[in-house]
């Protein structure tokens, strides 16, 4: 009996470190260190994600020269104004286009002659181009003026500058 009781006291000291060793998980569990994400002390806030959309590449500029139905074909006579690029100046073009016909990334749709109208696709913008709105730009100029012929009352040296 005097060895019972040390491996009796063994056993109890046992059982007790194991009780002790679970209570201490729950206490981790219900540490008070993991409620500070909750309180939100700091006052953090989730990261803002913006989707932030390229701008569109700039469109060319056309302007509308003339349009044209000889021998049954319908055709645009256009002035296409290309912008800049990173290695290359803007450039201007002329071109005369069929409809259906395409050059670069400017495309005759249709051409109406009676109208005197071209729909486009400019770089996959359907555009209805007029001479009202799409000509070419006429300088407003003031009208001539009459010519006013100056008179001169020196008629003796034989020079006639007015009559």
């Amino acid at each position: 009996m005097i060895r019972v009781v040390p491996r009796l006291i063994l056993a109890v000291s046992g059982l007790m470190l194991c009780s002790l060793s679970l209570f201490a998980t729950q206490v981790q569990l219900t540490n008070s260190f993991l409620e500070i994400p909750e309180r939100n002390v700091f006052r953090l806030r989730p990261r803002l994600v913006q989707h932030v959309e390229p701008p569109p590449p700039p469109i060319a500029t056309i302007t509308l020269r003339g349009v044209t139905s000889i021998l049954g074909k319908r055709q645009a006579i256009l002035d296409v104004e290309y912008p800049a690029k990173a290695p290359q100046p803007a450039k201007k073009e002329s071109c005369v286009l069929g409809e259906r016909e395409h050059d670069g990334q400017v495309e005759v749709l249709e051409v109406n002659p009676r109208a005197g109208s071209v729909k486009v696709n400019n770089c996959g913008t359907v555009m209805l181009l007029t001479f009202e709105k799409n000509g070419p730009k006429v300088p407003k100029t003031p009208p001539p003026t009459s010519v006013v012929q100056a008179r001169f009352p020196f008629r003796n040296r034989g020079l006639v500058l007015s009559r």
